[in-house]
């Protein structure tokens, strides 16, 4: 993604749904330590994200049970971070356009534009911790709700390769939610 394009929002691969996000003005010192803790963010939802492959009804044996456990692990994940996220004081959850590059979010008080800080985004009801980004603000709709377009900046390229991975992923996994309402 060009640094200073907005279009490429509209155009590259995207994870589209509402997310609580949260601007920080900045700048801030995106250091090693705040790049391990969003690589360890990624990860984490990567993990929570994973599914496990569907086994036939009458599949048994180990394969079935490890499934099965599968299931009952990742229901207790979600449950436990649903209770520690009521704990927490999160931001609304607004929609959300994601891309390996930048995003674009509605905001009732949209930062200014050139602005740079740090977006932080909780991707995932059991992680309750956020992504947290350094961005600099490309765009301000004048209509309400304000579009606010922004882009990643000083990301490594293990964070950059995660974070496109997960853009991917979940872009994919909504294509394949689509057409499975189409065909109804």
């Amino acid at each position: 993604m060009d640094r200073g394009d907005s279009s490429a929002i509209d155009t590259a691969p995207a994870a589209v749904r509402p997310l609580p996000l949260r601007w920080v003005a900045g700048p801030f010192d995106f250091d090693t330590p705040a790049q391990a803790e969003a690589l360890r963010v990624l990860a984490t939802v990567a993990v929570l994200e994973e599914h496990a492959k569907p086994q036939a009804e009458e599949a048994g044996g180990i394969e079935a049970e490890v499934a099965r456990l599968h299931q009952k692990v990742q229901l207790l994940m979600e449950m436990v971070g649903s209770l520690v996220r009521a704990q927490l004081a999160l931001p609304a959850a607004v929609p959300v356009r994601l891309t390996a590059g930048g995003l674009r979010w509605q905001s009732p008080t949209p930062p200014a534009v050139g602005s740079q800080g740090l977006l932080e985004l909780w991707l995932h009801p059991a992680c309750p911790e956020p992504l947290r980004l350094p961005a600099r603000v490309l765009s301000a709709s004048t209509e309400t709700p304000t579009q606010v377009e922004a882009v990643f900046e000083g990301l490594p390229e293990a964070l950059a390769g995660a974070l496109e991975k997960l853009v991917f992923l979940r872009h994919r996994r909504e294509l394949a939610e689509t057409r499975q309402l189409r065909r109804g």
